[in-house]
């Protein structure tokens, strides 16, 4: 099967169906999405001009941007990203980055602080790690002139591995998912494909009114909108007539943290992919880096 989401020009397709429906069942491990970054150059426009550098002390991280552009290097693997989004979180200030590479979609935050880049936080679309932490040396030089930079990708596919299980949701016309469709989404009165790449069981952490809670880290797509994104629907284990969107990172335009009137139902057979404290938490006060951060993002 082979489900291809342009990203850039933001539409979904499918090669294969399942009931006339357009995504396959995941009951299978092993079922792939592709999705397709076509060949095409897009310019972002930022408020800001960073230049970010920095590498991780084992050598296997390390950052390289300027002008709001560059590379994420993880190992053997480096990825295009771009600068996205500054969030001033004192005394630090966070800057999002989004990107690509033949493996996966890529986004992470940057942490700076007097000029020095300390941490580098990282998730993509392998569905395999779930937030990766690094404490990274280096500079940060941001200026406040807004600036316009091409962003290119290649012509590929990105198979996206698709959770075993996951949970479905009913929103009615603003959010929807369910096993075997594309779910979708609606974002500043924008309709919006929805794809899960990954699911956290966090639901023995926290100690908010609602107790823990499962995350649904998910790709985000609208042809109409010109748009792609990653973000994380939060889902109270105590049900709740309400799912909240966080930390969406977009490569077109951002898109704010959003809550939305919907039923779910979380399936007992979650396989979780790790169990994560550091991950950010709806309800509780989260533990740094991200202690604070959750209330910014909008």
């Amino acid at each position: 099967m082979a489900l291809t989401v342009g990203i850039l020009a933001a539409c979904v397709t499918s090669s294969h169906t399942t009931a006339g429906k357009g995504l396959h069942s995941t009951s299978n491990p092993n079922d792939l999405v592709s999705v397709r970054i076509p060949a095409s150059t897009s310019m972002i426009y930022d408020a800001f001009d960073a230049t970010l550098n920095g590498t991780s002390g084992d050598r296997k991280f390390s950052i390289a941007i300027q002008n709001n552009v560059g590379m994420v290097t993880q190992g053997n693997r480096t990825t295009q990203v771009v600068v996205s989004k500054q969030i001033s979180w004192s005394p630090r200030t966070l800057y999002a980055i989004i990107g690509t590479d033949t493996e996966a979609i890529l986004m992470g935050w940057v942490y700076c602080q007097g000029g020095l880049l300390t941490t580098l936080w990282l998730e993509d679309t392998t569905g395999t790690t779930g937030f990766t932490s690094s404490t990274v040396t280096g500079t940060c030089s941001v200026s406040n002139t807004g600036v316009n930079v091409p962003f290119k990708t290649a012509n590929t596919l990105v198979s996206v591995r698709l959770p075993p299980s996951y949970p479905t949701i009913d929103g009615g016309t603003k959010l929807s998912l369910q096993p075997n469709v594309v779910g979708s989404v609606t974002l500043n009165n924008q309709p919006y494909s929805l794809i899960p790449f990954a699911i956290v069981d966090c639901s023995n952490c926290g100690s908010s009114v609602n107790g823990g809670w499962v995350e649904v880290h998910s790709v985000i797509s609208s042809k109409k909108a010109n748009n792609v994104c990653l973000g994380i629907f939060y889902l109270p284990v105590i049900h709740t007539p309400s799912i909240s969107l966080e930390y969406v990172n977009c490569f077109s335009y951002n898109v704010s943290r959003q809550t939305f009137s919907a039923t779910y139902t979380i399936p007992s057979n979650l396989k979780s992919l790790q169990l994560l404290s550091n991950v950010p938490p709806i309800g509780a006060t989260p533990p740094l880096p991200f202690q604070g951060l959750r209330a910014k993002l909008s």
